[in-house]
Order: structure tokens, then sequence, then C-alpha cells
């Protein structure tokens, strides 16, 4: 599995249970043992203090006297059948900010299988590993006689439970729950058929807005879970699973009151509120209630509240100051970007003066069922764009305009965020530079997208820079 490490893409990440900066980066790879021609895997930390200066780290995990480094690096070969097709491997995982997306590579040079700097062998009255028919899925994977989960063998490859490698997905993004759509397999072990089985709910480990992987096309480094890790609680025949382990709940009684991914799940059914510890919680659960401050947020989620940042820390190493906001479900608040977030029927907007000033907008939506989810979005009277906010500029993270009648959002599979518009007398767009175009169009009802612009009875509008490009004569796409 290749994991490439782009130095000057280091950013001060959060590796403790819950994000707060730790300046650091972590990830490993493989490479000659000095002195020696021997595999080893290593550790490197890259990390940057608090004046500022850039240091690493380098300690070895493991040494691997069976693969010699000169004969096998260049046999070394994924085996892993979730991504797209196999590759040379040198770096095996990244561990990237406090999103843990449990992506080790399983390898083979012929005739071993390594994961995560460990040879892979099954017990003394199990069969052994062979190799030739190894294929692997993200943590999961299988040979002709065993399944493995997280490089142990769990279960057996036979009968009923044989698994079909070529149709295997994972169940809602989690890579805990598999399915070739006769089976189910949890951990690496066979569940039965996987009719009995319903994805009930999921939730992301990422902490960003809905509206912030628009701008960076963020993806995650883990080649088999691209949007990166996610809870899914499930039911079966047998009750209901949070990422595979049992949870002690009626599953028709079962109602959420809090669930922070990978950390703690609150939860109601016919015997009471019930708490449940799992994921990175279960490393300290004493700072799942006792949360440490996380100053490079605008907005944070904790057990019981949420909170913003009023006060950024001070040169001089003093704390930022947050302010929790009153009345606000944390479970119901959403962000929709890094500061801007949705409750119920009011955005929160945190925003910042230009000499340094914290400040808290609120704005009411004039429909309150809409939910904000895209650039543009269409209230009854209104509309609501929001912008994405990375320090770039200075304007308005959301600017609400009045439309002429009811606005209709336009998206496809290209433009899945709400960049094009229109209502009964206009038509929106909103360029790459974050700037919102209005025009005035004789038939809006008929505009659609072609390729990266709007068309309209008038031309074209593109996405890129809303600039204006006339029909050509005798066009025949002309609304």
């Amino acid at each position: 599995m290749t994991m490439a490490f782009t130095s000057n893409l280091l950013l001060a990440s959060a590796l403790l249970l819950f994000g707060f900066p730790a300046q650091a980066e972590i990830y490993y790879k493989y490479s000659r043992q000095e002195g020696g021609n021997a595999a080893v895997y290593r550790e490197t930390t890259d990390y940057i203090t608090t004046e500022g200066h850039h240091g690493r780290r380098d300690k070895v995990i493991a040494i691997l006297p069976e693969i010699d480094w000169n004969k096998d690096f260049d046999k070394l070969r994924s085996v892993d059948l979730s991504m797209l097709q196999e590759k040379w491997l040198r770096q095996d995982r990244d561990d990237f900010s406090n999103e843990d997306d449990e992506c080790y590579g399983y390898i083979t040079n012929g005739s071993h299988i390594i994961r995560a700097g460990k040879i892979v062998r099954n017990s003394f009255d199990a069969p052994i590993v062979d190799v030739a028919s190894f294929r692997a899925f993200g943590r999961f994977a299988a040979d002709k006689d065993s399944l493995y989960f997280d490089g142990v063998r769990t279960d057996d490859n036979t009968g009923e439970k044989r698994v079909n490698m070529a149709a295997l997905k994972a169940v809602a993004n989690n890579t805990t729950m598999l399915t070739d759509g006769h089976s189910l397999y949890v951990k690496g072990r066979w569940q039965g058929s996987a009719s009995r089985f319903t994805a009930l709910a999921q939730k992301p480990w990422r902490k960003s807005g809905s509206l912030d992987d628009s701008v960076w096309k963020w993806k995650s480094k883990c080649p088999q879970s691209p949007q990166g890790a996610f809870d899914v609680i499930a039911r079966t025949d047998s009750g209901l699973l949070i990422n595979g382990e049992p949870i002690d709940a009626d599953p028709d009684s079962f109602k959420i009151v809090r669930w922070m991914p990978n950390a703690l799940l609150v939860y109601r059914d016919k015997n009471g509120i019930r708490r449940y510890v799992f994921g990175k919680g279960k490393m300290n659960e004493t700072l799942v209630e006792q949360q440490p401050i996380d100053c490079s947020r605008a907005f944070e989620l904790r057990a019981d509240k949420v909170t913003w940042q009023k006060q950024r820390a001070t040169k001089r190493g003093g704390d930022c100051v947050v302010e929790t906001l009153s009345g606000v479900d944390p479970e119901l608040f959403r962000l929709v970007t890094e500061r801007v977030a949705q409750y119920q029927d009011r955005l929160y907007v945190a925003t910042e003066t230009k000499f340094g000033e914290k400040q808290l907008e609120v704005i009411t939506l004039d429909k309150p069922d809409l939910v904000i989810n895209k650039h543009l979005n269409a209230g009854n009277r209104y509309g609501y764009l929001v912008r994405d906010f990375y320090g770039l500029d200075k304007r308005k993270m959301v600017f609400v305009f009045a439309t002429s009648g009811p606005m209709v959002v336009l998206t496809n599979n290209s433009y899945p965020n709400g960049v094009f518009a229109h209502d009964e007398r206009y038509v929106y767009i909103f360029d790459d530079y974050g700037q919102l175009h209005r025009h005035e169009t004789a038939n809006p009802e008929s505009v659609w997208i072609r390729g990266g612009r709007l068309a309209t009875a008038e031309g074209f509008y593109s996405s890129s820079n809303g600039a204006f490009s006339p029909h050509a004569k005798n066009a025949d796409d002309v609304p």
C-alpha cells in the first residue's frame, strides 16, 4: 500500500484522544536495517516545537530477519483488493491528525505475509498461512483456508463461510463490517446471511464540516476508505452493534442521546439511559468527560455541550477562552464549514474582525426545516450562500440575499454542493474564487448544467469564474 508523505504539507496535528494540538505527525515505513540487510519497520515522528522549530524522531518498531531487503524489497507487493490496483509499497500508514483510519497494508514478498511490521502466522493447530491465495480488503483478509482481521486468524474460510473477495464491500464506510452480498463478516468473523442485517446510522470520525471537503478535495490516505473512518450502528438478528461490538440495548426502543465517534455512545431504551465507551474512549475514559479545550477550533462539540472560541490563545502562552452556547444539544449541532454551523433553524457563524476580535453571529433561517448543506441554499424568500473560510479573505462567510420568488438549487454528480441556482428571474453562479454572480435570464426554469457551465437562453456561465459565453450560431443546445 503506497502512502506518500510530503513534508511541505506538514500540519500541526492533533494526535491525542480528542484532537488537542500535539504539533506532530506520525508515519510508518519499511526500510533496510542499518549495518545489515534485514527489513525493519520504523515509526517516524515529524513535529513542530512551541518555538516553531521542525524536528524528527525515528525509532525501529520491528526487525524482520525473514525479509532480505536487498533481495526482497522490489518484490514487496500489496495484496489488498480494496485498492484500485496493486501498487509497490514503501510506506505503510500515515496517522494524520486524530483520524485513525486503521490503514495498515497487508504485503508480501512471495514467501511471507506482513502487516504492521509483523509476519502473519497462525497457531500450530490451524492451517498455515497460504501466501499464494492470500488477499486482503482493508483490515480483513482471507486465504483458501482462513479468515483474518488485523493480521490475526479469526475464522474458517470453508463451506457457507467462504467469502467472495471480488464482491466484498464495506458497510457504511466502516472497516469492521463487510459483506459480499451473501454473508456478513464482522471483525473477520462470519455472522451468517447479510439479509438479516441493517445499518441504522453512521457518523464520520473527522470533525470537519460537510462543505470543507469541497474546497480541499480531502481524501483519506487509506485506499479502502477514501472518505475516512466511520462509526456505524447496525442491527442483526442477535441485537445491535457499533463498529462490530455488541451494545447491551433493546433494539426496538433504542434511541441515540449522544454519539461521539470512536469514543462514546449515550443511548436510551426501555431500561433507561446508558453509556457505552468504545474505541479511543477506552484509552482514557476521564478524557471523555473532561475533554481538553482545542484552541484550533472555532466550535467544539463536547460530551454535554457545544462551545465556541471567544478569544484566541495569546502569544505569551495564555489559553484561548471558550464560551458555552446556551440551550444547544451537541448531538443536533452540525458543522457546515470550519466556522459555520447549524442548530435547528439557526446558523452560528464565528467571525473575526480586522483587529483580531472574535464575534459570534446568529442567523435565523426563514425556512425552519431548511438543511444548510450546499454553498447555495434556498429558503422561502431568501437565499443563503455559505463560503468556506480558511483565512484567504475577509468576505462574509454567510451571505443572505432576497430572491425573486422561490430559488431552485441545481446539482449533479460533478457539482453536488450547489454552485448553480435560479429563481423566477435570475440565475446564480458561485464561482471557484468565492464570488456570487447574479444575472437576469429570459427563461429561468429551462436552465441546466452542461459540463462545468450553466446553460441559459442567452449563453453559458462558467463555474470557475462566472464568465459569460454567448451561444454559437445554430447551436443545438440552447435551453
